[in-house]
């Protein structure tokens, strides 16, 4: 009998371990399971070169910031900016270059735009922008001046140093506005800009614009 329940004992002992080890292991494979779905999640949101939320991840955000800006009425500014003559730059100094200023133009609004605005790479050399809580005189004065400080940047290449500019659109939401009618009213804002020479912000008040020239507003 007592050889019984040493036997007995022995086989439960053997047992739980192995129960142990087994839940150890499951519960290992679940960790690492997760942890490869967040990576494989974030890789399939973000834009590999800079790094900022890819085209689809930047419009499932926006409309979430639009729709709570939009139900507790607070303002929303939306941006697009373009590199201006982008070809020109592939052409003459080669992709990487032109790699370089996108890069650079990226790390260069995440520096000087809140943590609460949320920054895409839209395509190609062309960034947007949504801007929760924030009017179009405020959006607008604080573009225009991250723009004016861009076009500074001298890139070194041969025969001479390369500078690059971007023009920009900027609208704010309006009654009867959704989503998408801002992202292609801001759209036409830049083509205005683009239109109009370049290197400069535009949105579809004239009034705005006006008032900029006279009160320059440094970015904080």
């Amino acid at each position: 009998m007592g050889a019984a329940s040493l036997v007995f004992a022995s086989f439960v002992v053997g047992a739980t371990r192995k129960l142990s080890d087994a839940m150890e292991k499951a519960f290992r494979l679940t960790r690492e399971m997760e942890y490869a779905h967040s990576i494989a999640s974030h890789a399939a949101q973000t834009d590999e070169l800079t790094g900022l939320k890819n085209r689809r991840a930047f419009f499932q955000q926006a409309k979430q910031t639009y729709e709570h800006c939009k139900r507790n009425r607070l303002p929303l500014s939306v941006l697009m900016l373009d590199i201006d003559h982008f070809k020109k730059v592939n052409d003459g100094h080669g992709h990487p270059m032109g790699d370089r200023v996108i890069k650079s133009l990226a790390l260069f609004l995440k520096q000087r735009l809140r943590k609460t605005d949320y920054i895409g790479r839209y395509g190609g050399e062309e960034f947007a922008v949504v801007m929760p809580d924030t009017d179009l005189k405020s959006a607008y004065s604080v573009l225009d001046e991250i723009r004016r400080r861009f076009a500074e940047i001298h890139y070194p290449a041969q025969p001479v140093d390369l500078f690059c500019t971007f023009s920009a659109g900027v609208v704010e939401l309006g009654e009867g506005d959704d989503a998408l009618m801002m992202a292609s009213q801001a759209d036409e804002a830049l083509y205005l800009a683009k239109k109009a020479g370049r290197n400069q912000v535009h949105t579809l008040r004239e009034d705005i614009m006006l008032a900029k020239r006279h009160t320059p507003v440094d970015v904080v």
